[in-house]
């Protein structure tokens, strides 16, 4: 998809539409990831929530925190420490 695809496809996308925004090794690779996240973050209902996972360990954005959420990427995290560690 071109990027002024995406760009289109952004803009049929209704503000606070969503309740959960989902991201996954996206935000690393962007030019701008802050823009990006705003943009997404627009998108959510009053109350909805983001998690953000981005390949690099320990990073993590969950909004808002919470327990079970933070627990899940801490697992993530052993899981990718475990299978560097490996030989």
């Amino acid at each position: 998809m071109c990027s002024s695809s995406r760009r289109t496809f952004l803009a049929t996308l209704c503000p606070e539409s969503f309740d959960h925004v989902f991201v996954c090794f996206g935000p690393g690779a962007l030019s701008r990831p802050d823009q990006a996240l705003a943009i997404l973050n627009s998108l959510l209902r009053p109350g909805g929530t983001m998690t953000v996972i981005e390949g690099e360990p320990r990073i993590g954005l969950l909004s808002p925190r919470q327990q079970r959420g933070s627990m899940a990427i801490q697992c993530l995290v052993e899981l990718q420490r475990s299978a560097v560690e490996t030989p």
